[in-house]
C-alpha cells in the first residue's frame, strides 16, 4: 500500500509540473480599447476577446475603428495596434532562455 501510494504521489508531481511548464499561449492581450477580436488558427469566425486573453501563433488579431490593442508575448516583447489594423502571428519561436529566437508577424491591414 505504501509503495502504491508513493507511486501516487510521484506521478502527480511529475504531471503537475509538466501541465505548469506546457502554459498556452505565446502571449496575452495585456490593454484593450473598443472591439478587438481574434480569428484562432484553426477557427472559422473571429471572437471578440477581452484583456488577459491569450494569443497563439497562427492567430490574428483585429482592432476595429476607434479601438486599440496591445499585445505582450512571453518573452516581454510588446505589439501595438492602432484603430483598423489587423496582424497575423505567422511565427513566433523561443530559445532554450525563452529569448525570443524568431518571430515573423504579418499586418494585413
Amino acid at each position: 500500500m505504501k509503495k502504491i501510494l508513493s507511486l501516487a504521489v510521484l506521478f502527480f508531481f511529475t504531471v503537475s509540473g509538466v501541465l505548469q511548464a506546457a502554459e498556452p499561449g505565446i502571449g496575452k492581450i495585456t490593454y484593450l480599447e473598443g472591439r478587438v477580436d481574434v480569428s484562432a488558427a484553426a477557427a472559422d469566425a473571429a471572437a471578440l476577446v477581452m484583456e488577459g486573453a491569450v494569443v497563439n501563433v497562427g492567430d490574428s488579431v483585429r482592432t476595429k475603428s476607434d479601438s486599440r490593442a496591445e499585445i505582450k508575448f512571453v518573452d516581454g516583447s510588446i505589439v501595438r495596434l492602432a484603430p483598423s489594423t489587423r496582424v497575423e502571428i505567422a511565427d513566433y519561436s523561443l530559445d532554450e532562455k525563452e529569448r525570443r529566437k524568431s518571430a515573423v508577424i504579418n499586418v494585413t491591414r
